[in-house]
């Protein structure tokens, strides 16, 4: 299967949890690699904060100044040297607020101030209103 019938299906029969979490987090980065590069860079994936102690799923440098297209608008407004995706394969727990604190902590400066999570189902109002 290819294309875009061929992931939402392979999604769909990923297992939720931790059964599923690193096929699940390889085909989202498949799948971001397919609609994001270019014009973003391939993924460092889950490196290392500089601390050692943090460990991020996927991070795509953005190298888009030009400022006439989407990504250079981001580079420019949130400083997005960095784009930080967060996967959420869970399974009996809610993507909450703390899922969100968490994402939301690995921002620095150097990387700019964009993260998206990737969930496999809809975050609670706790995660929506942080």
């Amino acid at each position: 299967m290819s294309g875009i019938t061929g992931f939402i299906n392979r999604l769909d029969n990923c297992p939720a949890g931790q059964k599923g979490w690193r096929e699940f987090e390889d085909m989202c980065v498949e799948i971001l690699e397919f609609l994001f590069v270019p014009p973003l860079v391939r993924p460092i994936i889950q490196p290392r904060t500089y601390s050692g102690t943090n460990r991020r799923d996927a991070v795509f440098p953005n190298r888009n100044f030009d400022e006439k297209h989407s990504w250079g608008l981001l580079l420019r407004e949130l400083e997005a040297r960095l784009v930080l995706f967060e996967f959420k394969n869970y399974d009996a727990t809610d993507i909450g607020h703390e899922e969100v604190i968490q994402t939301d902590n690995y921002l620095t400066e150097p990387m700019g101030k964009l993260a998206i999570m990737v969930c496999n189902k809809l975050p609670n109002d706790g995660a929506h209103i942080q």
